[in-house]
């Protein structure tokens, strides 16, 4: 696990990431990465860490078939280990790795919330799925927790996913701002909202590498105003997620 770990480490400061610290998880460590990092990027540092995995499996296979005549048990431990280490952790499940590289995949065409949405699908069946196994096992008499822990883990660390992507929805945003100012030309993408629409909801819809300009209609689909995304986060700041786009342009009148 602590190899594990040092990959995702590796290649966060090959791609100039901050590591704040590494803290002890109920099935493992976890590195708190800072920077300003793109969804590839984010992409290859989740996959470091079960492709470390995979490659210890190799490594033990070979060493076992070559240089011992006789099965290591310990090796064999080890070899098991770090594949079914590498397997779980690929499951499209939140917070593991797998779940993560899903997230930033479909995010990047449903935007952050509606990613979240669709994985806590995916992770509450699994989750569920282990539970009920956890639970059979555990009443034949086959006193192993271990699966019936990791469901319960996996359905407990949903309830911070959702401030964790409201979190990470801003940084987007702000990062934005810094690469556009940077690059001086960066990809645009419309939005069309109506005048009742919450300002808040619209953050929700955010591309991640995208800058929005969002155009207001009334009811008769009208154009009545247009604002950048940084119009709607200053406005956000200033009033609150629930204001309104016809409370906005009027206070903004």
């Amino acid at each position: 696990m602590v190899v594990h770990e040092a990959g995702h480490v590796l290649a966060a400061i090959r791609y100039g990431n901050d590591i704040q610290k590494i803290r002890f998880m109920p099935f493992g460590l976890k590195a708190d990465i800072t920077g300003q990092m793109y969804k590839r990027e984010k992409i290859v540092i989740y996959l470091c860490g079960p492709l470390i995995n995979i490659f210890l499996f190799s490594i033990s296979i070979l060493i076992n078939s070559a240089f011992l005549k006789n099965q290591n048990n310990i090796l064999i431990f080890f070899t098991y280990l770090n594949i079914y280490l590498s397997i779980f952790n690929l499951l499209p499940v939140l917070p593991l790795d797998g779940g993560r590289i899903a997230f930033e995949i479909i995010s990047e065409k449903f935007g952050n919330f509606n990613a979240y949405k669709y994985i806590c699908i995916v992770s509450v069946s699994v989750s569920t799925i282990f539970i009920i196994i956890g639970v059979i096992l555990i009443a034949d008499g086959i006193y192993n927790f271990c699966i019936l822990l990791i469901g319960l883990y996996v359905f407990t660390q949903l309830k911070s996913g959702k401030r964790e992507v409201t979190i990470m929805n801003m940084k987007d945003v702000i990062y934005r701002r810094s690469r556009l100012l940077k690059k001086g030309i960066y990809p645009a993408r419309d939005l069309v909202v109506v005048k009742t629409m919450r300002m808040g909801e619209v953050l929700k819809s955010l591309d991640f590498d995208r800058f929005h300009i969002i155009h207001v209609l009334d009811e008769d689909l009208k154009l009545i105003n247009v604002f950048t995304e940084q119009d709607i986060m200053d406005g956000v700041i200033k009033y609150n997620t629930d204001m309104t786009f016809e409370e906005f342009i009027m206070k903004n009148n």
